[in-house]
């Protein structure tokens, strides 16, 4: 009589009488020769973290760098070019919105690209664009040949921002995806940062925001070098059934990393790629409808805020005009930024660093529903303590508290976005969000512009409103996604899971 004390045996196989392995379910007998299989995601955590993981979170964080260097210089030169073009409110308005309805077209098209050639090549091209037409916007000899120039410079840089973050998630094993995107944001970030002291150094100088320019088109020349040396993600070539190349990609993880590459055969299947229909489509209808409501306002709020930021700081009796927000008339009688600005701005992107950080480690530790939840609710609590304005100091707590808090909530947004749509429909799905975002932040900084010359705190109303629509809507999320592994196929075909209990993943889905 067995022990009553024994555990049930739940394995897959048993051993015979003559000793061959028996697999339960078929009743057949096991070959020991055949090898087991693993999936893309049972492979990236086998190879770990590592040299090469390091390295691209390196190369996307410079692809992303453009990004947020060409918000950056255009709030910075903007007042250079209505001097030189004597441009009116509305043409000075169109410059930071165009730029950004670019890039809203760009992420929306190229995500699609990149599901259906690759991550890889679509960034590639994508980089050629803006070394090209970069080149035309520095030597512009006018206002429109400069707009339409650096819109499609935008259209570019914001093809390649989400396909970047993609990217990185498909090359990170699980206990190491928020780490990497943090990392990623914050070189992106330091963009910013890089603009700023340039400024500090030749916008001073004849045709300096000339100069500006083509310090950042240096970075965009390296950043294209580099991508020559990345190879496609695994997971891409896995859901197009092309297994040897697949296989190619985790030899080579698994040699930089100086791991041993499992014995074993992978999983691959082919996927319908890059499908717009699918955004809407059941099991992601709720969560795609949340992230496009929350990815908008967001941006909204963040250029909104950014572009309006010199101007909330002289309110009133918070006027701090004489310690940093100042401007002075050139000979030609143009009013310009002071030094005193572009410290400014280079503080307020130093402040940004510390709440991406925080972001990383929220997402991390606490989980990506909470901290999306308690990050915009906490922006719109800041947000409306800035109309009641007592002292300077105050304005300054209110405004770098502001800054940290819509930078943490974007790094938030980065990490947990991606974790919901599957690789076949990823890029796709985040280049309709980010398109989204950047649409966002188009009407926030033309708002911010074109108030500028009237009533800045209607401006600052129309934030408050928006971030207010964005913190509603975060109650809404439901799934959890900390821990998980990546899915790669629909729900019809082979669904790739890892055992994520040792991640202690949450054991919520999306109804």
């Amino acid at each position: 009589m067995a022990d009553s004390n024994d555990e049930p045996d739940y394995s897959m196989s048993f051993q015979n009488d003559q000793g061959t392995e028996v697999d339960r379910q078929s009743g057949k007998g096991k070959d020991p020769q055949t090898k087991p299989k693993y999936t893309v995601s049972e492979y990236m955590e086998k190879l770990e973290y590592g040299n090469y993981t390091r390295w691209v979170t390196f190369v996307m964080g410079l692809v992303s760098f453009a990004d947020n260097a060409e918000i950056a210089v255009t709030a910075i030169i903007i007042k250079s070019l209505v001097c030189e073009w004597n441009l009116t409110s509305l043409q000075k308005a169109l410059i930071p919105a165009l730029i950004l309805v670019g890039e809203a077209i760009g992420s929306f098209c190229a995500g699609k690209l990149a599901d259906i050639f690759g991550r890889r090549v679509v960034m590639l091209y994508c980089y050629y664009g803006i070394c090209i037409f970069s080149v035309v916007s520095i030597f512009s000899y006018s206002y429109y040949v400069y707009l339409i120039s650096r819109t499609i410079v935008g259209v570019f840089v914001g093809a390649c921002f989400p396909i970047a973050a993609c990217y990185l998630h498909e090359m990170s094993p699980i206990p190491k995806r928020a780490q990497s995107l943090t990392l990623f944001e914050i070189i992106a970030e330091l963009g910013s940062v890089y603009v700023c002291i340039v400024a500090l150094l030749v916008m001073d100088l004849q045709h300096g925001w000339r100069i500006e320019l083509t310090c950042i088109l240096a970075v965009a020349v390296i950043t294209l070098v580099f991508l020559h040396f990345i190879d496609e993600t695994p997971r891409y070539h896995a859901i197009t059934d092309d297994k040897d190349r697949s296989m190619e990609v985790l030899r080579k993880i698994a040699h930089v990393n100086l791991v041993d590459m499992p014995k074993g055969e992978l999983e691959t299947s082919t996927e319908i790629r890059g499908r717009y229909v699918d955004f809407i489509k059941q099991p992601h209808t709720r969560m795609s409808v949340i992230f496009s409501i929350i990815f908008f306002c967001l941006m909204y709020t963040l250029n909104g805020i950014y572009y309006s930021i010199a101007d909330l700081m002289s309110y009133g009796y918070c006027n701090l005009g004489e310690f940093f927000v100042s401007t002075y008339q050139d000979e030609n009688g143009c009013l310009l930024y002071t030094e005193g600005q572009y410290w400014f701005y280079l503080v307020i992107h130093l402040t940004a660093l510390p709440g991406i950080v925080l972001g990383g480690v929220s997402a991390e530790f606490i989980g990506r529903v909470p901290s999306v939840i308690w990050s915009n609710w906490a922006i719109l609590f800041v947000s409306a303590c800035l109309i009641v304005c007592i002292y300077y100091i105050v304005t300054i707590a209110n405004l770098g508290l502001l800054v940290l808090l819509l930078y943490l909530a974007n790094c938030v947004l980065w990490i947990y976005a991606p974790e919901i749509y599957p690789t076949y429909m990823r890029t796709t799905s985040i280049g309709i969000l980010n398109s989204l975002n950047r649409a966002g932040g188009a009407l926030g900084s033309f708002v911010a512009e074109y108030f500028d010359d009237f009533d800045y705190m209607i401006a600052l109303y129309t934030y408050i409103a928006f971030q207010a629509i964005a913190s509603i809507t975060t109650l809404y999320i439901k799934r959890e996604t900390k821990g998980m592994a990546l899915e790669d196929t629909r729900p019809d075909s082979i669904l790739e899971r890892v055992s994520v209990r040792s991640y202690g993943a949450a054991d919520e889905h999306e109804d």
